[in-house]
């Protein structure tokens, strides 16, 4: 298959973004539904078995062509030879419900599913001004209010923080947009935004109290 057919990272890339947005949300779905004690080894044996795939197929050109092909409106070019984003994500995710509490873990998902991919098409659509690598003022200030209003509606539904709740959903937003703007050499975000994020939150209701 022609690399040429596949998106790059500047690429606005809808297909890619709403996929990711759909499987997150499916992922907070199962975590706040089922237990804790069922969904750790899922995540765990999901992304093992992410990585078994991507080790394989880069193994073997053929199955790796196939593979690209299957996942086509999805891939990218730079992932052809390296891990995809999906094993990245699955990584990141399997991380933090490992280590944080399910209440960071859900804001954290909620933040990843929305702030992440709309920081992500705002800085591509307009993003002018640069501030770090290829990530923009503009796709951070678009991130910041999508993980503040995210947080807000998280907080209301719990009845949680109701007397300062646009303070600290604003903090809230801030820690997204942080976490999306930081690099982590040359670590995909997908991975490191969900643990960024979540040590940041743990800091912040450590301080506040939850």
């Amino acid at each position: 298959m022609e690399t040429t057919a596949l998106k790059v990272r500047t690429d606005v890339h809808l297909a890619r973004r709403l996929y990711h947005t759909l499987g997150v949300c499916i992922i907070l779905a199962l975590y706040s539904y089922l237990p804790r004690t069922f969904m750790i080894p899922l995540f765990v044996g999901f992304t093992a078995l992410c990585l078994f795939i991507d080790i394989i197929r880069q193994k073997f050109p053929q199955l790796n062509q196939r593979f690209t092909k299957s996942f086509s409106l999805f891939i990218r070019q730079n992932e052809i030879q390296n891990l995809t984003g999906m094993t990245f994500i699955t990584l990141g995710i399997t991380t933090i419900a490992i280590v944080f509490p399910p209440e960071i873990v859900k804001l954290s998902l909620l933040m990843l599913a929305f702030g992440d991919p709309i920081s992500s098409i705002f800085g591509i659509l307009y993003g002018k001004d640069k501030l770090v690598g290829n990530k923009s003022l503009q796709g951070t200030v678009a991130g910041l209010v999508a993980c503040t209003v995210v947080a807000g509606i998280y907080f209301l539904s719990l009845g949680l923080y109701l007397d300062r709740i646009i303070l600290v959903s604003l903090v809230c937003g801030i820690i997204g947009a942080v976490s999306e703007l930081l690099p982590v050499r040359d670590l995909d975000d997908n991975f490191t935004f969900p643990i960024i994020s979540s040590a940041l939150l743990w800091l912040l209701f450590k301080t506040i109290g939850m």
